[in-house]
C-alpha cells in the first residue's frame, strides 16, 4: 500500500525523500519512493500505515515547542493527515 504526499516546497509543505533524515522523522517500515509529482510512503497494508501514523503522533507530542522543530512538526502532521485520508479503514480488524 502507498500513501501519497505532494513534493516538498517552501514553508514546510509537502515531503521529499531527504526530509526524513533532515527533519529527524522516522521512515515508514517499507520505505519511501519518489514518484513523478508525489512522494510515496510504502506499507505492507493499511494496518501498518495506521500504526505508523500513531507512532508519528507520539513523536510529534514529544517534540519540544521550540522553533527548531517547527518544520518537523508540520511535516509529521501532514503525514498523519495523509494516512488518515488515504488508509482503507474497512480492511483493518480493530478487535
Amino acid at each position: 500500500m502507498e500513501i501519497h504526499l505532494p513534493f516538498a516546497s517552501d514553508d514546510c509543505i509537502g515531503l521529499s525523500e531527504t526530509d526524513f533524515a533532515d527533519y529527524k522523522i522516522p521512515e515508514p517500515p517499507q520505505g519511501v519512493k519518489k514518484g513523478r509529482s508525489k512522494t510515496h510512503l510504502l506499507f505492507n497494508n493499511s494496518e501498518e500505515a495506521l500504526k505508523y501514523a500513531i507512532h508519528l503522533n507520539d513523536v510529534h507530542e514529544r517534540m519540544e515547542a521550540s522553533s527548531e522543530y517547527e518544520c518537523s512538526k508540520k511535516k509529521i502532521r501532514q503525514i498523519i493527515e495523509a494516512v488518515n485520508q488515504q488508509v482503507d479503514f474497512k480492511s483493518i480488524n480493530f478487535d
